[in-house]
């Protein structure tokens, strides 16, 4: 062949192509794994110290049967949450008291118009009686409408018992802002007759009550006022903020591969 350099051998080639397309499968990889860390959902229990431990009462509000509408007001201290600003909650969940015997409901039941709302509230200590007056910021409603709970989605005869098969999903998932929280819950009551339940609460004479959690329950579906009462112990399920670190390492891989196809 005259002048210059002939093609590079086949063999060659081949190799280079190999190790090219192995780094670009890496870095997908590298990028890919950041991405699903952190989007993986996490679930905190509301007090943190009653993950597995029950607690020392019942409260019916939240499963009142037909005829009896309630609103109820849960105020938690920041330090309880567990959360960082930023932090989307997705749901929340409920378990039966330590004193029920059979699971609940016994069939299907349906609550007509089952309301949720989350937003900055005021410390649980300086609760009031009027509902509105305990938020600190505008509220944002997370659930409207009809919520139907199946057959022995609550179960007994564990200590603590188990939380519900299916949770109580928001239509409007909730950015967490920082601060203390506060839960307001309202329903006209379910479709049962006279069925409903205990959840697992602490009463307001449990440690803490009063001071870095609080509640409120009224007679009636959006009442204005009510009187202190017990505090359901609850889960939420959130959907984390990612971490620097996991950010930093999804933009470095994102960054390795741009800058590999350059070339």
């Amino acid at each position: 062949m005259r002048g210059g350099r002939g093609a590079p051998p086949l063999q060659t080639f081949s190799s280079n192509w190999t190790k090219e397309m192995l780094m670009h499968k890496t870095l997908v990889t590298l990028a890919a794994a950041a991405v699903s860390s952190a989007a993986i959902a996490g679930s905190i229990v509301v007090p943190p110290a009653y993950a597995g431990t029950a607690g020392n009462g019942g409260l019916n509000t939240v499963f009142r049967n037909a005829g009896a509408p309630r609103t109820y007001m849960m105020l938690t201290d920041s330090t309880l949450l567990g959360l960082a600003p930023g932090d989307v909650i997705t749901g929340m969940n409920f378990r039966l008291w330590n004193g029920a015997t059979v699971s609940f409901p016994s069939v299907s039941a349906t609550w007509a118009d089952y309301e949720i709302w989350l937003g900055p509230s005021v410390d649980p200590t300086g609760m009031s009686t009027t509902f509105a007056s305990n938020w600190a910021g505008t509220p944002t409603q997370v659930r409207d409408g009809a919520l139907t709970i199946g057959a022995g989605n609550y179960t007994s005869g564990a200590n603590p018992n188990a939380w519900g098969t299916a949770k109580i999903d928001f239509h409007t998932p909730y950015t967490y802002t920082g601060g203390d929280l506060g839960v307001y819950i309202t329903h006209p009551g379910s479709d049962l007759a006279t069925e409903n339940a205990f959840a697992d609460a602490l009463t307001t004479t449990a440690s803490g009550h009063g001071t870095t959690y609080n509640a409120l329950s009224g007679t009636g579906f959006a009442v204005a006022t009510g009187g202190r009462t017990s505090f359901t112990i609850h889960q939420f399920n959130f959907d984390p903020v990612p971490e620097p670190a996991t950010l930093l390492a999804l933009g470095a891989g994102l960054a390795a591969l741009a800058a590999r196809r350059r070339k």
